[in-house]
């Protein structure tokens, strides 16, 4: 449970595990191909493809992810991926204010009129700072790695509910939202709250 304030106005948010989202391979476009659960032999995968990697192991099973293929979609499809934390701001050049958009910790950079076209841009200067297959295999990579965290409960799906602190939890009024990433609820929280308002 959470309180935060805006505009003068309290709420009380909560989150509760989101039981009817399914994995984020199920539910959602733009993710590699992965395996049911397959049963192990002395811990080592059995039914293994070239091309495939280990994405989970839990007691004597695993699910692999089909990297060989994740990089054909990804380049077939245009993927995307964030090196590090995506960040904006206003920037100031040439006597003009403009958007900026980096990642923290790495060189690129993009500008633009609004927050949008910087981020484009920003974009497009890291995928032009790669081969197409480098830029498709580093994305399957990315991933990769996010389905991992969520298959070693790193993040899960939650359902976040706000409600106004002045009012009661059983007959007041609330609004909520399932499918948040669970890293996300606060931002999602604040998202409701302001459509309350």
């Amino acid at each position: 449970m959470g309180r935060f304030t805006i505009k003068g106005v309290e709420f009380v948010a909560t989150i509760d595990p989101d039981d009817d989202h399914g994995a984020p391979w199920e539910e959602c476009d733009g993710h590699g191909t992965v395996t049911a659960w397959q049963s192990s032999r002395n811990g080592k995968p059995v039914q293994k493809s070239p091309g495939q990697i280990v994405l989970v192991r839990d007691r004597g099973s695993h699910r692999l992810y089909d990297f060989a293929e994740a990089c054909k979609i990804a380049r077939r499809d245009g993927w995307g991926f964030a090196p590090g934390k995506l960040v904006t701001d206003r920037f100031a050049r040439s006597g003009k204010r403009k958007f900026r958009a980096y990642f923290a910790g790495f060189k690129f950079v993009g500008y633009g009129k609004d927050i949008n076209s910087a981020i484009s841009a920003l974009y497009k200067a890291h995928r032009e700072s790669m081969t197409p297959r480098q830029y498709a295999a580093a994305a399957a990579m990315s991933d990769f790695n996010y389905l991992r965290r969520y298959c070693e409960g790193h993040w899960q799906y939650v359902v976040v509910t706000v409600r106004r602190a002045d009012s009661c939890e059983c007959c007041g009024h609330s609004e909520s939202v399932g499918g948040v990433e669970s890293e996300y609820w606060e931002e999602t929280a604040r998202e409701i709250a302001e459509g309350m308002m």
